[in-house]
């Protein structure tokens, strides 16, 4: 079974404007290493440059960073859509500015 993502990419932070969002899918079962390796190519990011959060079913922004984590996430889903939101650390952008 597929997973619709949409994930949103912020600057500066967990507070700050949007500055790019994209949609994918990803399996059910997927790994945190694959939703990583699928993010750091749409975004053109490195794998190790970006945090991953969530909202849970309290509207709270939630960090996560492994498989156990991603599968709870799954079930914060809304209307059917799993929302990730990125925050890509300056340090590591590429000559581009992303």
């Amino acid at each position: 079974m597929l997973v619709p993502v949409k994930a949103h990419r912020w600057t500066g932070g967990v507070d700050s404007s949007v500055k790019e969002i994209r949609r994918f899918e990803i399996a059910k079962e997927a790994t945190i290493g694959c939703l990583r390796g699928i993010i750091a190519e749409l975004f053109d990011v490195s794998e190790g440059s970006f945090k991953l959060y969530y909202k849970d079913d309290d509207e709270d922004i939630v960090a996560f960073s492994s498989d156990n984590e991603l599968k709870t996430g799954l079930t914060c889903m809304k209307n059917g859509l799993f929302r990730v939101f990125i925050e890509v650390n300056i340090y590591y952008y590429n000559a581009d500015g992303y």
